[in-house]
């Protein structure tokens, strides 16, 4: 499977796309390939996910989820337009003002594993995140996956 997909990537007239997109959608299918006719690897179910674009491939591009699982997801399904950032650690604090650790900050939320978070800014360390229509707050950059 690895050696298919990068002989694609040598072989094959495309562009490199790396960075992160979102999903438009709460059901994505991943592919082994870049194309309908290959088969589904498994299905995305939350729209907003943030992905680790890899490749593009014409219409198709080539991902990696923040398990490290790779496949193929059609360009209509992704947005290069929101940052979202993925919490991979359980009660993460959400701090009024970015400070020297979370231990000493203000805490004004905590995050459960796997929310998906909108980005507003990212620093060095510390990312401003967005938690309902009217407030803000920050988190530790290394908290968070689908930033760069």
């Amino acid at each position: 499977m690895i050696n298919i997909i990068l002989a694609i990537l040598f072989f094959c007239n495309s562009s490199f796309a790396v960075g992160f997109a979102t999903l438009k959608k709460n059901d994505v299918n991943v592919r082994n390939g870049p194309g309908k006719e290959y088969g589904i690897l498994y299905k995305f179910t939350r729209v907003g996910m943030p992905v680790h674009i890899i490749h593009k491939l014409d219409n198709w591009y080539l991902i990696k989820d923040f398990e490290n699982d790779t496949g193929w997801i059609k360009s209509n399904m992704l947005s290069f337009n929101k940052k979202n950032g993925l919490v991979i650690e359980n009660n993460v604090p959400v701090c009024r003002l970015p400070t020297f650790g979370t231990e000493k900050c203000s805490k004004i939320a905590i995050l459960k594993y796997l929310v998906i978070t909108q980005i507003k800014y990212c620093g060095k360390k510390w990312c401003r995140i967005k938690i309902d229509q009217s407030s803000s707050g920050w988190v530790e950059k290394n908290k968070l996956w689908g930033i760069l």
